[in-house]
């Protein structure tokens, strides 16, 4: 069998196929997190539809295979390409896809953002999710913030908290700072590192210096969810009926809890991205 080491005839080939053939080069979609700020949403509560949600996403190789991909690329292909200051160029995007990637809060707005959904009609958005990730800061503030979860994102599958690393004693109510220059996305804590690495657990009603491992802090996040959770009035039967869960065996019809922590796009490989951009360790 002659071995084709070349094919010299595709430029003749119709101007629809030959998109077609760049359709089917690009990248499958990878799951991406959205860091969702105020500048996101309307929250002075305007009766107005939100912007649309983009997510920083993998730089297609067809952007450097020749003239041709590069038009379709920028221009056919859906991806958006947006400046960033830090990056000094222009980056792909793609739309926030609510079945395969997550939605983090910020928690500097964490509070107006659940008041301007309600508010401002973004409702639709918030039903169509189905993973979202709070910082650790914001794991412990009551029943109101599990009571918004299950109010307005009944098709949540997944909740994890966001540590800013993985080493240990970090602090339950220590912010930091997300990453915005690179691409950025959020790793799971592996359960045996999480019951070997220690975090402070200073939530307002526990001894300020008082230490456990990462894997008993999510037994108590999700216990405090299911309970708040048994307190709610109207449970939803599609997702917060059932009661949510830490294991990774189930099969899969109950919503998890999990520990996560971001990760950014640095020098060709994945590397953690908060651990020197802590804002505060309440404490000392």
């Amino acid at each position: 069998m002659t071995q084709i080491v070349s094919f010299t005839v595709f430029n003749d080939l119709p101007l629809e196929l030959r998109q077609l053939i760049w359709h089917f080069a690009l990248p499958e979609d990878e799951p991406e997190v959205l860091i969702v700020r105020a500048d996101h949403l309307d929250i002075k509560g305007r009766q107005v539809n939100p912007e649309p949600m983009l997510v920083q996403t993998v730089f297609p190789a067809l952007m450097h295979t020749c003239r041709e991909s590069r038009e379709y690329t920028r221009n056919l292909s859906g991806i958006i390409f947006q400046y960033m200051p830090p990056a000094g160029c222009d980056v792909p995007y793609r739309l926030f896809r609510p079945e395969l990637d997550t939605a983090f809060w910020d928690e500097n707005v964490q509070n107006s953002l659940w008041a301007s959904y309600f508010e401002a009609g973004h409702d639709k958005w918030l039903a169509q999710l189905r993973h979202l990730a709070v910082p650790s800061a914001t794991a412990f503030v009551g029943q109101h913030m599990t009571e918004c979860i299950m109010e307005h994102c009944p098709r949540l599958r997944t909740l994890s908290v966001v540590f800013p690393d993985s080493t240990d004693y970090n602090r339950v109510r220590t912010r930091f700072e997300e990453p915005t220059a690179r691409r950025a996305r959020l790793v799971e804590i592996p359960g045996d590192h999480a019951r070997r690495t220690m975090v402070v657990f200073d939530t307002w009603h526990y001894d300020p210096t008082y230490r456990i491992p990462l894997y008993d802090f999510l037994l108590l996040f999700c216990s405090d969810l299911n309970d708040h959770r048994n307190a709610f009035y109207a449970p939803h039967d599609v997702c917060l009926g059932q009661a949510w869960t830490i294991r990774t065996d189930d099969d899969g019809k109950r919503p998890r809890c999990f520990l996560q922590t971001f990760v950014e796009w640095n020098s060709g490989r994945w590397v953690e991205a908060c651990g020197g951009r802590k804002l505060a360790s309440p404490g000392g």
